[in-house]
């Protein structure tokens, strides 16, 4: 898995070290994120608190409980309830369902916080991690409110 994950990081940065984020704008317009969105606005209250200076995923927040990263660097997904990561047998089965339909993963947590040699703006090098390459800049919401 962690290896799937590295090349879709460097297909999509092109480089670990002098990473480019054009990639972020073309893969907004994809279908397949624009039919998943759908299909999670069908079920869920949505609100879209994504900031794209930071996120290279979209970021919604869910019933205004849950948090869902969905990667545009590959086809991965993390959730978050209150910044508290939510492991994959407790994430509703309905959002499972949709995501599995539209061939989304949900990552563990032991996965996104393995630390990677990427050179992101916001975060040190030293500090960097799967995360950070494949969600969003800012720091890991469940690092910061220990569970």
């Amino acid at each position: 898995m962690e290896e799937r994950i590295l090349q879709d990081i460097k297909k999509q940065y092109g480089s670990l070290t002098k990473p480019d984020y054009t990639f972020v704008k073309k893969n907004q317009k994809q279908k397949y994120y624009r039919e998943l969105i759908e299909l999670i606005n069908a079920n869920y209250f949505v609100k879209d608190i994504t900031d794209f200076n930071d996120d290279v995923s979209y970021v919604l927040l869910l019933d205004g409980l849950l948090t869902i990263y969905v990667s545009l660097v590959g086809h991965y997904a993390v959730v978050t309830k209150k910044n508290v990561f939510i492991d994959e047998r407790n994430v509703p089965d309905k959002l499972k369902k949709i995501l599995s339909e539209k061939n989304f993963i949900l990552l563990r947590k032991e996965i996104v916080e393995q630390k990677i040699n990427f050179n992101a703006f916001n975060t040190e090098a030293n500090n960097t991690s799967i995360f950070h390459a494949l969600f969003s800049d800012l720091t890991i919401p469940w690092s910061v409110y220990k569970n």
